[in-house]
């Protein structure tokens, strides 16, 4: 299939090796967009700060069961340890 002649073009792609044994690939393209690929889903959007302004960007991406919930996910993870120590 040709490709999309309005689609920018990839300049740059980086492996990166996250905890886990997950993967992630960054990509830069010549238009000044970035990409990411990720294994090992799920993710869950934890953190997303666009201000414009020329301030910086930050997305933040947690596995798994983390994101909105995360301190509850925390919480009830510490309360088995808590209790399976206690048996």
């Amino acid at each position: 299939m040709p490709k999309n002649p309005d689609s920018p073009n990839l300049k740059q792609s980086v492996p990166v090796d996250l905890p886990g044994g997950r993967k992630a690939k960054i990509y830069v393209y010549d238009n000044g967009e970035v990409g990411f690929h990720l294994t090992d889903g799920p993710w869950v959007l934890s953190q997303c700060f666009l201000p414009g302004d020329g301030q910086p960007a930050e997305i933040r991406l947690s596995p798994g069961k983390q994101g909105s919930g995360a301190y509850s996910n925390w919480f009830e993870g510490r309360m088995k340890k808590i209790n399976a120590a206690e048996s």
